[in-house]
């Protein structure tokens, strides 16, 4: 679903039935919340400096909800 509801560069279909897809946003923020949003089934490659942001959040939220 974000390949057809975001606006990106360019989609691959990966050997693993998995897709790649290019985002550019002024908002890094958005992509990392977009990140969290899907969980395991999305993750940043690239800058590293903001997928290392997203699974420091990611980690955040865990523990976040294991200590609740």
């Amino acid at each position: 679903w974000v390949a057809e509801y975001y606006p990106h560069d360019s989609a691959e279909e990966l050997p693993d039935g998995g897709l790649r897809i290019t985002l550019r946003t002024p908002d890094p923020a958005s992509l990392r919340r977009l990140a969290l949003r899907l969980g395991g089934e999305g993750r940043i490659v690239a800058p590293p400096e903001l997928a290392d942001s997203a699974r420091t959040a990611a980690r955040e939220a865990l523990t976040a909800y294991e200590t609740a």
